[in-house]
């Protein structure tokens, strides 16, 4: 079904336990005009065999082995390489539904959309968990509308109800809307939103499917999980002045408001990545992030922005511990 080519990217690392059932899911998608670019981003473990392995058994597979330089360096290289009219990304210890690339192509379609994105579930060893997410069924890109405002802001609150997760995966987009768009390889961790808030600015047409078509699986040995995240600041502050850039041309306070409290929560995670592991280096590390940019919006205000009072009672007793400088 379908005439036109989507190219898949599954940047791939360490991944020996998962990825073979990731690509055995995309081989038997309903939509059949498909490449699936497996890049191995200098894995250490059995999972660019596995990936070889897989090309022999189907000719849309093409592997491309490459030295390790982190996931956006491979997403990057997936772009340059990527022959399709169309494009979606998937972590390859993730996996889709059978019909995800029909759904997101014939809503693409019906839509004249530039972007089409679905809602995704939790995997947790055999267990879904349903994200909150909600979507409306459209959104006109216009930097002077309030709903495109209140959608964009949507990316940066951290209240699960009002939250939409700024991912690269999950999302099918036409190739020219892409453009020149990359992922950022400064960054570590949120490389997916900063990307994404930047192709969006630049599309016309928004689509949705209220359906959980991709499955996030819960991986503790990700860089999103680990217990501590060493020259965190440095990410954070990346990421911070780059949305800051982007958003500079909408003009809006409400996105102005919106990123301070967003600054703030970023700061909160910084002092709590910290204070949890205190490596031998903590204090000094805790300076620097007082010193940083982001911790002038560092107030209890903006705390509660979090979506429970559990996590706004957390942020005060760190926002009371750093600013009478009882650590």
């Amino acid at each position: 079904m379908g005439d036109q080519l989507i190219s898949i990217i599954i940047p791939v690392y360490n991944v020996e336990k998962y990825v073979k059932e990731c690509v055995a899911r995309i081989i038997n998608q309903t939509y059949k005009n498909i490449e699936i670019l497996l890049i191995d981003d200098g894995a250490t473990d059995h999972s660019g065999k596995i990936c070889d392995e897989c090309a022999e058994k189907d000719t849309r597979i093409k592997v491309i082995h490459k030295e390790n330089g982190g996931v956006s360096s491979a997403r990057n290289l997936g772009l340059e390489l990527a022959q399709g009219e169309y494009i979606t990304f998937v972590d390859a210890d993730d996996f889709v539904a059978d019909d995800y690339l029909e759904q997101l192509y014939n809503k693409m379609q019906n839509s004249n959309a530039d972007l089409v994105f679905c809602k995704y579930a939790f995997f947790d060893e055999g267990t879904i968990i349903q994200s909150k997410e909600t979507f409306p069924e459209q959104i006109i890109v216009d930097k002077q509308d309030k709903n495109f405002i209140n959608f964009i802001c949507r990316f940066f609150t951290w209240n699960r109800k009002k939250n939409i997760m700024g991912s690269s995966w999950r999302v099918l987009y036409k190739k020219e809307a892409i453009n020149k768009s990359l992922f950022n390889t400064q960054l570590r961790i949120a490389e997916d939103l900063l990307f994404l808030v930047d192709v969006i600015l630049n599309a016309h047409i928004v689509s949705f499917i209220n359906k959980n078509l991709y499955f996030y699986r819960i991986n503790n040995n990700s860089a999103l999980h680990s217990s501590y995240k060493k020259d965190y600041l440095n990410n954070q502050l990346v990421l911070y002045r780059e949305l800051k850039r982007l958003l500079k041309g909408l003009h809006s306070k409400k996105v102005n408001k919106t990123m301070e409290r967003y600054g703030a929560i970023l700061c909160y995670v910084l002092f709590n990545n910290e204070l949890n592991a205190k490596p031998i280096n903590w204090r000094e590390n805790v300076e620097k992030i007082r010193e940083s940019e982001l911790y002038r919006y560092f107030t209890f205000k903006n705390g509660l922005s979090l979506n429970s009072v559990k996590k706004q009672i957390k942020f005060f007793l760190v926002w009371f511990l750093i600013k009478t400088r009882l650590v």
